[in-house]
C-alpha cells in the first residue's frame, strides 16, 4: 500500500472519530438539560404544599428600584431534604426573628450584606456563615441580609432602606468578583437589574423603575438549564464578539471601550463603598469589605487579581477595613476545598455547604477580633450563652 494511501486512511480515521465525539458531545447536551431540570430545587411551603413563583426564594418579589427583594415571612423547605429550611423574617432578612431599631444590651450588632454565598443558598437556617458566625461568638448578632442575585449596586441599595435604620457596630460587605462585575449589567438573564450611575459625585439610579413581573422569574427558573448546553454559550460568546468589533461601534477602539469601562466600574464602586462607609461613621459602625473564598470551578484567579489589587490598594487609604478571605483559602490542600463548595447540583453549585460556611465563619471571626476597632468592642459585650445550631452545623464547625 503506497504512503499516500496510508496517510488519506489515517485521515479517514481521524475524521471519523472527531465526528463520532462531536455525536457523543451532541446528545450530552440535552441529557444534561435533562438532569439540570430535574435537579432543581423543588420548594414545599410550610403547608407542605408545592411553593409558588412568588414563594421562592431564590427569585425573590419584584422591587422597583433594587429589582428584587426576599419575600417577608417566607418558610420553605427543600423537596429533597425537608429538614433544611429557607425562612426570612418580617423584615425580609433570612433570620429566624425580627431585630429592633436598637441593638440588643450587651451584644454586637453585625450587618452581613452580600450575594447568594451570604444568603447561603444551598444549606439551611443556622448553616449560614452569618449564622455560624454568631454560633462561634455568643457576644456577636448577625442580621444576614445576603440575596441572591445580587450585586454590589443592590447591596447598597438594600442597606441603605433596610440597613441602615437599624442600630450595628459592624457592616459586613461580603463581596466575590462577580458581585462588581454586575454594575455593568442591566439585566440578568431574563431579570432587570437596577443601574448605579454617577451624577456629580452622586451616585444615582438610572433606570427606576425596575420592571420584574413574576413571569419573568418563572422563565428564569426554567430555562437556567438550557444555559449549559454548548450551542447556547457558542451563539452567546459569538453574538458578543459581534456587538463588540469596532466596525459596529466606530467612535472608539474596543481596547479604549474596555479601560473606558473599566474606569467607571471602578469609580462607581469606589464611591458604594464611600457611602456605606460614611453612613456607617454617622451611625458609629465600622465598614469591612470582605473578598470571599470563591469555588475553583468558577474561580479565575488571573482575572480576579486586578480586582483583589484593586481594593487592597484603595480600601485602607479611605479608612475602609479590606479583609482577603479568598486567598487564605487557597492555602488549604485540595481534599478540603472540595469539603467547602457544594457539587454539581444546579442552582446551589460552587455555593457553600455547611462546612464551608463554618470555614468562612471562623476565618472571618479570627480576623475580626484582630481589628482593634472591633476588639475594643466585644471585650465590654457579655455572652448571652451558646446558640442553637442544627446537628450538621455543628459537626461542621468541629
Amino acid at each position: 500500500m503506497r504512503l499516500s494511501h496510508k496517510l488519506a486512511l489515517a485521515g479517514a480515521g481521524m475524521l471519523c472519530a472527531l465526528l463520532f465525539l462531536a455525536l457523543i458531545e451532541g446528545l450530552c447536551g440535552p441529557i444534561l438539560v435533562i438532569r439540570g431540570a430535574k435537579s432543581r430545587p423543588k420548594w414545599i411551603n410550610s403547608r407542605g404544599e408545592p411553593a409558588s413563583a412568588r414563594e421562592d426564594p431564590i427569585m425573590g418579589r419584584e422591587d422597583p428600584v433594587i429589582g428584587h427583594t426576599l419575600q417577608p415571612n417566607l418558610l420553605v423547605r427543600y423537596a429533597h431534604a425537608p429538614d433544611d429550611r429557607v425562612q426570612t423574617n418580617s423584615q425580609g432578612f433570612r433570620n429566624d426573628v425580627d431585630f429592633p431599631a436598637a441593638a440588643p444590651q450587651g451584644r454586637l450588632r453585625i450587618l452581613c450584606s452580600g450575594d447568594s454565598m451570604t444568603f447561603g443558598l444551598g444549606v439551611s437556617n443556622g448553616e449560614t456563615w452569618p449564622d455560624q458566625l454568631a454560633a462561634i461568638d455568643p457576644r456577636i448578632e448577625t442580621v444576614n441580609m445576603g440575596q441572591s442575585r445580587y450585586g454590589i449596586d443592590q447591596m447598597y441599595l438594600w442597606y441603605m432602606r433596610a440597613g441602615a435604620p437599624l442600630e450595628h457596630a459592624v457592616h459586613i460587605v461580603a463581596l466575590i468578583p462577580l458581585d462588581v462585575s454586575r454594575l455593568d449589567q442591566l439585566k440578568d438573564g431574563f431579570l432587570d437589574r437596577p443601574r448605579l450611575d454617577l451624577h456629580e459625585g452622586r451616585l444615582e439610579v438610572a433606570n427606576r423603575p425596575v420592571h420584574n413581573p413574576w413571569y419573568r422569574y418563572k422563565l428564569q427558573s426554567f430555562l437556567a438549564p438550557f444555559q449549559e448546553l454548548h450551542i447556547v454559550k457558542l451563539f452567546r460568546s459569538n453574538a458578543s464578539a459581534l456587538t463588540s468589533r469596532p466596525e459596529a461601534r466606530p467612535q472608539a477602539r474596543p481596547e479604549a471601550r474596555t479601560e473606558a469601562q473599566r474606569a467607571s466600574t471602578q469609580a462607581r464602586l469606589i464611591r458604594i463603598l464611600e457611602e456605606l462607609a460614611q453612613t456607617g461613621r454617622a451611625k458609629g459602625s465600622v465598614l469591612v469589605v470582605v473578598l470571599l473564598p470563591n469555588s475553583p470551578r468558577v474561580a479565575h484567579p488571573q482575572e480576579d487579581e486586578p480586582l483583589r489589587r484593586f481594593l487592597a490598594r484603595q480600601l485602607p487609604s479611605r479608612g475602609i477595613v479590606f479583609l482577603d478571605l479568598d486567598a487564605e483559602m487557597w492555602k488549604l490542600p485540595l481534599y478540603r476545598l472540595r469539603g467547602l463548595f457544594i457539587p454539581d447540583r444546579l442552582p446551589f453549585t460552587a455555593h457553600y455547604t455547611a462546612e464551608g460556611g463554618a470555614y468562612v465563619a471562623g476565618l472571618l471571626h479570627a480576623k475580626l477580633i484582630a481589628l482593634p476597632q472591633i476588639a475594643s468592642r466585644l471585650k465590654a459585650c457579655k455572652s448571652p450563652g451558646p446558640r442553637h445550631l442544627s446537628p450538621r452545623a455543628l459537626r461542621a464547625m468541629r
